[in-house]
């Protein structure tokens, strides 16, 4: 076995290991490839022979590759040659490696289950953004003005053009006539840094009527912000620079703190936002709801607010005088009104056009106000499921737009364009290019037409102390009757008892304490079940719905398959579970039915929660048995075609009409039951949810659309 010797690299000075037998032949550096030859000292013993003088050879010369390998090496301490070392060193490392690799791929893969609906949707809208980026845009800006700069910004592309130097509006007092605002003299920064001031008034889940969709799919979001409120509260603070305790949003999907925005409360609030502004202050109102004229006035629908009762309803007259009687200089409404998503349907009434009658009013702006209408006279205010967008696509763009004041490089850049100088309410000065995109969007998307509008004039504004105080801050005003109200931990329990668990209080109207002093009744079904039957089949009947529910997989998007008999066989599977479900149901109905004498023995708590149920099984039974004819009848036995090239399928969605007559026998029998709760239980939630419920439609049909 040879015996090793010792030599020094050269140029990093490494101590180097040697077998004796490849003294004077080429050999590499292991530290730093450095090529050498090893040459020994004659007369040296192998016992102490000293370290061999290292020389450097040129690499054109080292034919290591070619030598013979020695047949053994020197044994180290632990009994191993210096090459199964090296080979046992890598082999450690690439053990470890894989080790490192394999918890990674392993973290990697537990992370895409949890977040897979995350990044489907993100997956999903990096899909829409790349396709309308390759999608030319409709008025493209001069091309000196549209010089790309390198961004990571992944919004939906928009029109850049910027806009004239004027605004068509329309003065009421000039009986609705187009009058041109000029730009007004040059304002000092003092008119731009004004104080701010904004109240965003919202409502989604509306009691009586349709609710509003918000842009994208709530099961597959990010954002959570359906009305797209919160989003421009972050716009009203970081880009125009309002302070933050002066932004407020009142609305039952509000991000931070949510409201029932009912009738008195959004009138209280409102009231006193404009009573405690001043004449320097900048005053912006907010509101993202239904609209809807009677006779000849115009309403905002508040929570709680029927299209039949107007004495439910905000007068516009009202708001428009609160607004003539506000002393801040600068006043502008957003009203993002006459809501429609129409890939989602109609799951109530309630979503129709604006009324020309109510667009007339509106444009009697008071003077000192400006209004901006997120559509005209007989067009809808669109928002569409699969846009992916936040909130509609006329606040979407709104937020959009103005969210590049909160970047200073934009900023910049804006701030040199001419026109914005002089505005000083920046959020105005994007009304031309926000209205464009709008009009744009909404035809490219659905050949429909949708035009905001911006009507009125704005006040000059004053001069103002530097030393002037701060404004109070917005607070949300929830007026307090004489009565006392019932706890709302009362209410909370009442609708989750019979699973309505997306309910509560923050939901709902506040009830009188007396009204519900009847319906206290403990729930102690588990201390004695055998006195308390209907309890018992009310409670599992509770289960079993919430358990159908989850079993229920109904897929309200079918994507068109190009092989009709591939697509037939698919839809044929589909309807297989709905059938089997509907027998359960029957069953549960029927043990329902069986308990039913003992109605008049409980108490009127348990009275309601059995009648209400009922109904509810009801309910399921005839959208699953409609779900089951629209697979079959509309797309499975005529297959549609999908017409417009931007779809690529169909969407389940709500309508009133009922196409079977099992399904219409059952909604009349759900209609008397819910017509018995409003009359037994008057100033209840039961009444309530009745209510809401016998205006929902249960009837079923497609709607061409983008299918995830």
């Amino acid at each position: 076995m040879s015996q090793l010797v010792q030599a020094i690299c050269p140029k990093c000075k490494m101590k180097l290991n040697i077998p004796r037998d490849w003294t004077d032949s080429p050999i590499r550096c292991k530290g730093c490839g450095q090529a050498l030859k090893a040459r020994g000292k004659a007369g040296a013993t192998e016992a102490s022979l000293p370290p061999a003088r290292a020389v450097a050879a040129p690499p054109a010369t080292a034919k290591a590759a070619a030598a013979p390998a020695p047949s053994a090496l020197a044994e180290e301490d632990e009994g191993q040659s210096l090459m199964a070392q090296l080979r046992a060193r890598r082999r450690r490392r690439f053990r470890i490696n894989m080790i490192v690799a394999g918890v990674l791929l392993a973290a990697l893969g537990i992370a895409a289950l949890v977040y897979r609906q995350e990044i489907s949707s993100a997956v999903t809208d990096f899909r829409a953004a790349i396709k309308k980026e390759e999608r030319p845009s409709i008025a493209s800006a001069p091309k000196e003005e549209t010089k790309p700069e390198p961004t990571k910004d992944t919004r939906p592309p928009r029109n850049l053009a910027k806009p004239p130097p004027t605004v068509e509006t329309s003065n009421g007092n000039a009986g609705g006539a187009p009058v041109e605002v000029k730009p007004t003299p040059a304002t000092t920064t003092t008119a731009r840094n004004l104080p701010g001031r904004a109240l965003l008034v919202g409502i989604r889940n509306y009691l009586y009527v349709n609710p509003l969709n918000p842009g994208y799919r709530p099961d597959n979001s990010l954002t959570r912000d359906p009305l797209g409120l919160h989003h421009l509260k972050k716009v009203l603070v970081e880009g125009l620079r309002f302070e933050e305790s002066q932004v407020v949003e009142l609305s039952d999907v509000a991000a931070e703190k949510p409201h029932s925005p009912l009738k008195a409360t959004v009138q209280a609030t409102i009231r006193v936002f404009l009573e405690d502004s001043r004449p320097q202050d900048r005053v912006v109102l907010v509101f993202a709801g239904h609209a809807v004229e009677i006779e000849d006035q115009g309403y905002l629908v508040p929570l709680e607010g029927d299209f039949t009762k107007k004495e439910d309803l905000i007068p516009v007259s009202w708001l428009y005088e609160q607004l003539e009687k506000c002393k801040a200089h600068r006043k502008l409404l957003i009203l993002d009104v006459a809501h429609l998503d129409p890939e989602q349907g109609l799951a109530r009434s309630g979503s129709e056009k604006m009324g020309q009658k109510l667009e007339a009013q509106l444009r009697k702006v008071p003077d000192g106000v400006q209004v901006w209408l997120s559509c005209s006279g007989e067009e809808h205010s669109y928002e569409f499921a699969s846009s992916g967008f936040i909130g509609s696509v006329f606040m979407h763009f709104l937020q959009d737009f103005a969210r590049d004041l909160s970047d200073p490089k934009k900023r910049r850049e804006i701030e040199k364009e001419p026109g914005f100088a002089e505005e000083t309410l920046p959020l105005l000065y994007f009304a031309p290019k926000v209205n464009k995109e709008v009009t744009d969007y909404v035809k490219n998307r659905w050949n429909a037409v949708q035009t905001p509008k911006l009507l009125g004039v704005s006040a000059k504004a004053p001069d103002v102390a530097a030393d002037a105080p701060p404004p109070p801050p917005i607070k949300v005003v929830e007026p307090l009757g004489s009565e006392p109200l019932a706890d709302a931990k009362l209410i909370d329990e009442l609708v989750h008892e019979i699973g309505l668990n997306e309910l509560g209080s923050q939901s709902l109207p506040p009830f009188f304490a007396k009204a519900l002093e009847p319906y206290q009744t403990p729930a102690d079904q588990d201390s004695s079940p055998e006195k308390h039957p209907l309890r018992m089949v009310t409670l599992e009947a509770v289960k079993r719905l919430q358990d159908i529910e989850k079993r229920f997989n109904a897929e309200k998007g079918i994507k068109a398959e190009a092989n009709d008999a591939q697509f037939k066989k698919s839809i044929e599977q589909k309807q297989q579970q709905p059938a089997k479900l509907n027998q359960e149901l029957e069953e549960i109905m029927e043990k329902m039915e069986a308990a039913a004498g003992d109605r008049e023995k409980d108490t009127k708590r348990w009275q309601a929660h059995f009648d209400y149920v009922f109904t509810q099984m009801l309910a399921r039974r005839i959208a699953i048995m409609e779900y089951n004819f629209v697979l079959g009848n509309k797309l499975r036995k005529d297959s549609p075609m999908v017409m417009n090239p931007q779809n690529n399928g169909w969407l389940i969605v709500p309508q009133e009409r009922l196409q079977q007559k099992d399904t219409r026998d059952w909604e009349k029998k759900r209609q008397e039951i819910l017509d018995r709760i409003i009359k037994e239980h008057p100033g209840t939630p039961w009444e309530i949810i009745a209510r809401r419920d016998k205006s929902t439609y249960l009837g079923l049909t497609i709607q061409e659309a983008k299918v995830d």
